[in-house]
């Protein structure tokens, strides 16, 4: 899939391919409509924040708007690293 990807905390975000996130249990990949790129996003994805992951390459994005197979629309968040909100599809393990 095509993504923002950091490939170190202070680098800047490419559109690059990523591997798509694997799907878990019955839960369907989402497409990502919209993801904002808030202070709370800045700081996590270039190591700064307590919840940073500190593995790269990452996608960041903490929240979005996505929309499920059947076209609902839904607000998401809590990936699981290392995919982040702003790319094509969402990990099953999103919170919807």
């Amino acid at each position: 899939m095509r993504a923002a990807v950091l490939t170190a905390g202070d680098s800047n975000p490419e559109c690059a391919d990523f591997p798509d996130p694997e799907p878990l249990g019955d839960r369907p990949l989402l497409t990502m409509v919209g993801a904002g790129m808030h202070p709370v996003v800045r700081s996590i994805a270039t190591g700064t924040h307590y919840g940073s992951v500190y593995r790269y390459p990452l996608i960041p994005g903490v929240d979005a708007v996505a929309e499920r197979p059947d076209g609902t629309l839904v607000y998401t968040g809590y990936t699981r690293a290392p995919w982040g909100t702003m790319a094509e599809h969402g990990s099953s393990q999103m919170r919807v």
